[in-house]
């Protein structure tokens, strides 16, 4: 009978081959390894690895790029802040002899490490996250009655919290709190991992606002919201300079914080999927259109007149939006993704066609018309991590191609596509 062999994380694997006189001592020993492994590299050395990881995706694919627009390190942009951006935070529980402490998961494992601080999140969140779990130790909870806490923080210091709790029997304790809570309480199900509501026991306001780019937002704690604002706010002026025409398309849009923040003057339409997502950004939306679909769905609004900008899920493009980008050769395309690898792939079919099967079941490529990358700029959004997010532009080559920009979100990476003849 054989044994089960130990998964490997690949993250640890590789700061193994790190030489150690590269590395430097973490900020958060002990806890780091869970939370912001990169803490020990230094910043030239986390830089360059993030953009070999965006080059060695791009040329996996075979993307063809302008001359000389190799991501750099040094062509990262970023406001060189690596410490205390994180607005969103998400713990977990562990008891001991001790108490209630406040806990990450263990890399590659099911088990925990308690912590009482970490360098990543907002002070204020770290603050707010050690008055509830007192309370809750107070109120004679123990670790396995819950399952995790997530607080969010606003750039002037204002936190939103909200406990999912697993142990049912605790309902009829937090409803005798009575009173106006002060963090949302949910009954989340034991048998499930993640922090799902199943079912709402006691609701705080947990509603935050920010500016961003001179426009105000109003969100909430479940919001898809970005974490890094300040970076965030780089990546949208980056954005906004290669914009064309009036008419603007947003889809993935979320809240709709890219298409708002950088094209509110003109003809905009936003597509999202999220009904919560979508309420929020009809608050704030003014006078542009907002569709709640999914962007796979909304094919109509793609025309030959529109920018188009797309800031999809892990899994990319849906290949139904990509052959209708291809068909309609909008001017220019802004691609923002939090996947370097699908990122890869989904401009390499804008670029050279999308692989299909005949009718003889024979690989063919469907390939009307094509892209040409204009402008490549990496972000790095999550310093000490080893995430990417990176923002692209394409636009159309000579009789085949339009505009589009890449982003990726990890470590930010911008790719402009256009076509020969709107290049100056």
């Amino acid at each position: 009978m054989s044994r089960k062999r130990a998964k490997i994380d690949p993250v640890l694997a590789w700061l193994e081959t790190v030489p150690e006189a590269i590395k430097v001592p973490p900020r958060d020993p002990g806890i780091y390894l869970s939370t912001s492994p990169w803490q020990v590299l230094p910043w030239g050395y986390e830089l360059a690895r993030k953009v070999e990881l965006i080059n060695a995706a791009l040329h996996r694919e075979q993307v063809r790029l302008p001359d000389g627009e190799l991501a750099t390190a040094q062509s990262v942009a970023t406001d060189s802040n690596e410490w205390g951006y994180r607005n969103k935070m998400e713990f977990s529980f562990f008891g001991d002899e001790s108490g209630l402490h406040l806990a990450f998961y263990r890399r590659g494992s099911h088990g925990k490490v308690i912590c009482a601080s970490e360098s990543l999140g907002r002070r204020e969140i770290w603050q707010r996250a050690r008055e509830i779990a007192a309370e809750l130790a107070r109120l004679g909870l123990e670790a396995r009655d819950l399952k995790t806490l997530i607080l969010r923080a606003s750039q002037d210091g204002q936190v939103v919290a909200k406990l999912f709790v697993k142990n049912a029997a605790r309902k009829a304790l937090f409803l005798a709190l009575g009173g106006s809570p002060s963090y949302s309480v949910v009954f989340s199900d034991p048998k499930s991992p993640a922090s799902v509501t199943t079912e709402t026991w006691l609701t705080a306001n947990d509603s935050l606002a920010d500016n961003i780019l001179g426009n105000d937002y109003h969100y909430n704690i479940d919001s898809f919201f970005q974490v890094n604002l300040p970076v965030y706010q780089l990546a949208l002026k980056e954005m906004s300079q290669w914009l064309v025409g009036d008419k603007i398309l947003d889809l993935y849009a979320g809240v709709g914080t890219i298409g708002l923040s950088i094209a509110r003057d003109r003809e905009l339409t936003l597509v999202e999927v999220s009904e919560s997502a979508v309420a929020e950004m009809r608050q704030n939306a003014g006078v542009a259109r907002v569709v709640l679909a999914k962007s796979e769905e909304a094919l109509e609004y793609i025309d030959g007149r529109n920018t188009v900008i797309v800031d999809p899920p892990r899994a990319g493009l849906h290949r139904d939006l990509i052959k209708k980008l291809l068909i309609s050769r909008p001017e220019r395309i802004i691609y923002l993704s939090c996947n370097v690898l699908t990122q890869a792939r989904d401009v390499k079919w804008l670029t050279d066609g999308l692989p299909e099967k005949s009718a003889s079941d024979q690989p063919s490529l469907f390939a009307p018309h094509g892209y040409r990358i204009l402008h490549i700029q990496p972000f790095n959004f999550f310093p000490k991590t080893p995430h990417i997010l990176r923002d692209g532009v394409k636009q159309p080559a000579p009789i085949a191609y339009r505009p589009i920009l890449v982003h990726c979100r990890n470590q930010l990476h911008t790719m402009l596509l256009h076509t020969a003849t709107g290049i100056v």
